[in-house]
């Protein structure tokens, strides 16, 4: 009988161990990292204008959900009307082609049902603001409706049908298509007249340009001449006014997302998206300003290069030019190289947590955070409680000897009255005259 296998299973175990050790350690150096951030470099005035900042980001925020969320709508309500037509459209065709009366009643019954919902949902207040609607790229390409469908099912629409039941079917996808559009419209008024404080000058003044042709009065009228079925005409104006309105609302989302960019975490108050770093910052890193000139005046020395090939092992070549080009000697280009390792490391943007207040904090951070506080709330919303959550576990780790206690300053001296004076008297005295010789 073999002897179990005991070496493995403890290999595995100092692994798991090393790796809770490292990841104890981050942790431990995120907090006391951040405890020193917030206590140097944030005074209390920059914490209002921070507050003043985070309060303006949070409501651009909202806004771009609101937004993303009646544009969104507005595609899908496009996309469910013209779905129902074509299924009405097949199957007349199905009918005519095995000669048989079509039935009528259900085949759109689906799409009639989405459009109703989505009517619903725009009702939703709580719904205007949710996170699904941060991002909607991919959700509204797959509700694009090809044009060429929708004229073609235009065209369709001339004719007036002659069964009751494909004519109370199509009225019905027209009626509920302009309850939906008209809603939407009203809708987008309403968002516009809360998000409009945001914006100035020529762009407020677009917008409201663009708002106005929705309104009017040529606008709303329909063409009823000729022996077209009535229905084609109010159709057709209620697609030409569903696209301004959805002209509309990329006009105010692109201009959204120039307004809603939170540069920095609260937390930390690392830049979420890094900036580029230029040969200046490279030197000033590696504390080089000695060699700031040789170091500028080498030729093809490129930051970006510099930065790709910091951690590289077949870089060896690359900085022996490097030290050829500038003639640092080797512990000055290891310090120019650990300067580059490490802006290469920050040059990567941080992924970005997005709060249920609309706040934006950097992943690690919230992570953290969460760890040492199960119920953490927003450090911006709830900045005190985070402000004492940050000194209590800082105390926390001091106290267990995972983070280093800083020596308080010795104090000063405790000098007689006599032997004070006598101290200023010498300090005061004139340096004594050399003899010549």
């Amino acid at each position: 009988m073999s002897a179990p296998a005991v070496a493995p299973v403890r290999r595995k175990e100092a692994k798991l161990g090393a790796n809770k050790t490292d990841k104890k350690s981050k942790y431990n150096g995120w907090v006391s990292r951040v405890y020193n951030v917030q206590k140097t470099k944030i005074t209390p005035e920059l914490r209002k204008k921070m507050k003043a900042r985070a309060a303006v980001t949070q409501r651009l925020t909202r806004n771009t959900r609101k937004c993303n969320k009646l544009k969104l709508f507005s595609k899908q309500s496009n996309k469910a009307w013209s779905a129902g037509y074509s299924k009405v459209q097949k199957a007349q065709k199905e009918a005519k082609r095995v000669g048989r009366k079509a039935s009528y009643s259900k085949v759109a019954e689906k799409e009639l049902g989405l459009m109703q919902q989505l009517q619903r949902q725009l009702s939703d207040e709580e719904d205007d603001y949710a996170a699904i609607y941060d991002d909607i790229a991919v959700a509204e390409a797959a509700e694009e409706v090809d044009q060429s469908e929708i004229a073609e099912i235009l065209r369709e629409l001339e004719r007036e049908p002659t069964d009751d039941e494909e004519t109370k079917t199509k009225f019905a996808l027209y009626e509920t298509f302009l309850q939906t559009v008209e809603q939407i419209r009203k809708e987008t008024f309403t968002f516009w007249g809360e998000a409009k404080q945001d914006f100035e000058g020529n762009s407020s003044r677009q917008v409201e340009k663009a708002l106005k042709r929705i309104d009017n009065p040529n606008n709303m009228m329909v063409d009823f001449d000729g022996p077209r079925w009535f229905v084609h005409g109010m159709t057709c104006k209620a697609q030409s006014n569903r696209d301004k309105i959805t002209a509309v609302l990329q006009m105010v989302q692109d201009k959204l997302k120039l307004l809603s960019g939170q540069d920095e975490c609260p937390i930390c108050l690392d830049s979420f998206q890094p900036k580029a770093v230029t040969l200046k910052d490279l030197i000033e890193e590696a504390k080089l300003e000695k060699f700031e000139k040789q170091i500028t005046d080498a030729k093809n020395l490129d930051p970006k290069a510099l930065l790709s090939n910091a951690e590289k092992d077949t870089s060896d070549a690359f900085w022996a030019n490097v030290a050829k080009a500038t003639g640092l000697k080797p512990g000055h280009l290891q310090r120019l190289r650990r300067a580059a390792i490490s802006a290469a490391a920050a040059a990567v943007p941080k992924p970005v947590h997005t709060l249920g207040c609309c706040h934006k904090v950097c992943k690690e951070c919230w992570d953290n955070y969460a760890q040492m506080n199960a119920k953490a709330k927003c450090p911006l919303c709830r900045d005190q409680d985070f402000l004492q959550d940050m000194a209590q576990e800082f105390e926390n780790l001091q106290g267990a000897g995972a983070l280093p206690v800083t020596p308080a300053p010795a104090p000063a001296l405790a000098l007689s009255p006599p032997c004070a004076v006598l101290l200023r008297r010498a300090a005061a005295a004139p340096a004594p005259r050399v003899a010549k010789k």
